[in-house]
């Protein structure tokens, strides 16, 4: 059963997927300002540009006579990134520190203007006033995007420090290979070497044997050589005999 007064669209809220994308989507807010974007604008985040949607955001061209804000203030603009079919609007809403501050301004404001705390803290033109409440759907869906953004900076840097470890992790073991391809070079270089010295001492034993013989060799030359020499001098002693002799 349901009340022949009510709109089937009401009843259909909700449950059919959205056919124009709200402004939110299109938004882009500094971190910690989600909630003032949510309480300054509300529902009206969840328009569309499309002009084809019952209700949306159309752009208008302002005639230079919009009113200032309260001196001292900054404009919400300055911490949104906004399609400009929401200039005007985010260009009449002023961010106060506290609600001391909030306070103090209202009656200050323009018509068409208001003011909003970071916590969300809301002040208008025609004297409505809400203190900070819980964020909007909006609110918390501009945090979400916010965070989503966080998370894809620090995805991309872990993902670049994983690269960088993995390159360092290469290089390392490439030098760790070269180091080991050295040290076999080297073990080989030394096994090389100590079989040149064994055949070094190889051959100096043998050059010592051989050394030893032929001192052993010279020596009985030598002594046959002095024993030739004594029995040269015995032969010319005679022959100087003999032919004394014979004279």
């Amino acid at each position: 059963w349901r009340p022949n007064n009510i709109p089937q669209k009401i009843l259909n809220a909700g449950s059919e997927p959205e056919l124009f994308a709200p402004v939110v989507d299109k938004m882009k807010v500094e971190r910690g300002y989600e909630t003032a974007l949510g309480a300054a604008v509300g529902d009206d985040l969840d328009l569309p540009l499309d002009a084809s949607a019952p209700a949306h955001w159309s752009q208008i061209s302002g005639t230079g006579d919009d009113p200032k804000l309260p001196a001292g203030l900054t404009a919400l603009s300055a911490v949104v990134q906004a399609p400009d079919a929401l200039a005007r609007r985010l260009a009449q809403i002023g961010l106060v520190d506290d609600e001391a501050q909030g306070d103090a301004l209202h009656a200050a404001l323009s018509p068409g203007q208001r003011l909003v705390s970071k916590d969300g803290a809301l002040w208008r033109w025609d004297g409505y006033r809400a203190s900070a409440d819980a964020p909007t759907p909006a609110a918390m869906r501009l945090a979400q995007k916010n965070r989503l953004a966080e998370l894809d900076a620090q995805a991309i840097n872990a993902t670049k420090a994983l690269r960088e470890a993995e390159e360092n992790l290469e290089n390392a073991a490439k030098s760790v290979k070269d180091q080991q391809e050295g040290q076999r070079a080297l073990r080989e270089d030394v096994r090389l070497a100590n079989i040149a010295v064994g055949e070094a001492r190889k051959a100096l034993a043998k050059a010592q044997e051989a050394s030893g013989a032929l001192s052993n060799r010279a020596e009985v030359l030598r002594q046959s050589t002095a024993q030739f020499t004594n029995q040269l001098d015995e032969v010319k002693s005679e022959l100087v005999e003999v032919e004394a002799a014979v004279l």
